[in-house]
């Protein structure tokens, strides 16, 4: 009895080393590791934002920078005068905090760059523009050159956000940077755009929400976050009385992307919709103007999420052989539906400015956001011009119960085949 007494508790120490010789490597690993973070952190402020000797511009380099998290930083380089009067300006224009620690890192890695401070960047800055010796009333724009040049071999696009992050920290101070922003290349993507047989083929392959949210997305052009956060109450008074064309009204969005004032869906869309709200009524869900338009599968009446709309959309383009699951979101997206849309409207021959105003874009021009207003009703009537080609299903409200016995089938045979 001893004897087999002394063998279990030998195997019962033998699990437990096992079992948490693991865990304890990896509390050590962390302890080590958060005492060389606190070290770095605290030499970095022993020299404030960086430790150099030298503010040489010619030997500085972008890479090798400090480990310390990007919010510690963006706290350190808060802490001068220049750089609060630039968040209180950039406060003016936007509430998009991403935005503003994005630039702020910019900023940081600037600093770093020149071996300078913000407040000595604008110092230097002020100094140049009152001095009449022109090699050094242009080293400010020599400095954003030379960081541009050198960041730009890791992201283009990133070296002009970080180009007019810096050129708006000079402003805010008033000691504005007479420069050009660079833009960067424009890549075309190789993306097709579905044709309408396409999108048809992916549509009869889903169940009905998905492919009323297809079948938007074909015919708006929308963005996928916008469809998303659509209620009822911003479909027109053409939804309930099924007159075809229906207007849709989204919800007015401020900032960089906004969103369309008007914009409006075919016929065979308005049909899905009324079929998928009778659906969900039938499932006990009382439908009012705040119910959005596309919801969540679990049936609680929640907001479709980004993430699983994008996933229906990938899952339609596999299922319906359009792409593959290699290819994945690289070769088709939804933003694939708004050139499409696009593409469309300006070869109906609709002025470009309201084309942008379908789609909340920026209108075009100078002066087009001022001169160039359309109504609704010219609108409605600039976007019959291309139901024909816009529309996925050309069929009545008589016969939209033949799409449910189409994708039945459509279903059937795909099981099979596999």
């Amino acid at each position: 009895m001893t004897y087999w007494f002394y063998v279990l508790l030998i195997a019962v120490l033998i699990i437990v080393v096992v079992f948490f010789t693991p865990f304890i490597i990896k509390y050590r690993r962390r302890k080590d590791q958060g005492s060389r973070v606190l070290e770095t952190v605290k030499a970095d402020e022993e020299s404030d934002i960086i430790p150099r000797e030298e503010p040489g511009i010619e030997s500085m380099s972008i890479t090798g920078r400090s480990t310390i998290s990007v919010t510690k930083r963006n706290e350190d380089i808060e802490r001068y005068e220049s750089v609060r009067v630039w968040l209180d300006e950039l406060g003016k224009k936007t509430f998009n905090k991403a935005m503003v620690d994005s630039w702020l890192s910019y900023l940081q890695k600037f600093c770093e760059f020149t071996g300078m401070k913000p407040d000595q960047l604008v110092d230097e800055r002020i100094e140049e523009m009152a001095s009449i010796d022109r090699k050094k009333r242009g080293q400010s724009k020599r400095m954003l050159n030379r960081f541009y040049n050198e960041y730009k071999n890791r992201s283009q696009p990133g070296a002009c956000v970080a180009f007019t992050a810096l050129k708006s920290f000079y402003r805010a101070n008033d000691a504005a940077v007479n420069v050009k922003t660079p833009v960067a290349a424009v890549v075309r993507e190789r993306t097709s755009i579905p044709t309408q047989e396409q999108i048809r083929k992916m549509a009869d392959l889903c169940s009905l929400r998905d492919r009323a949210l297809i079948v938007f997305m074909a015919e708006t052009g929308m963005r996928i976050s916008e469809i998303l956060g659509l209620k009822q109450k911003h479909l027109g008074p053409e939804f309930k009385a099924s007159e075809g064309i229906c207007a849709v009204y989204p919800p007015i969005k401020s900032g960089r992307k906004s969103s369309p004032l008007v914009t409006f869906i075919c016929s065979d869309t308005v049909d899905l919709l009324q079929k998928y709200f009778e659906a969900r009524q039938r499932e006990g869900e009382v439908i009012t103007g705040e119910s959005y338009l596309f919801v969540s599968s679990r049936g609680t009446g929640s907001q479709l999420t980004r993430v699983g709309a994008y996933k229906i959309i990938l899952k339609a383009g596999v299922r319906s052989g359009l792409i593959t699951e290699k290819q994945g979101v690289k070769a088709f997206h939804s933003h694939c539906f708004r050139k499409r849309v696009q593409t469309i409207l300006e070869g109906s021959g609709i002025p470009l400015n309201w084309v942008d105003y379908l789609l909340g874009h920026k209108p075009r021009g100078a002066q087009a956001s001022a001169y160039s207003l359309p109504t609704d009703r010219q609108l409605n009537e600039e976007y019959q011009k291309a139901v024909q080609k816009l529309q996925i299903y050309r069929i009545s409200r008589v016969d939209g119960g033949s799409i449910e016995r189409i994708s039945e089938q459509k279903t059937e045979e795909l099981q099979e085949r596999a």
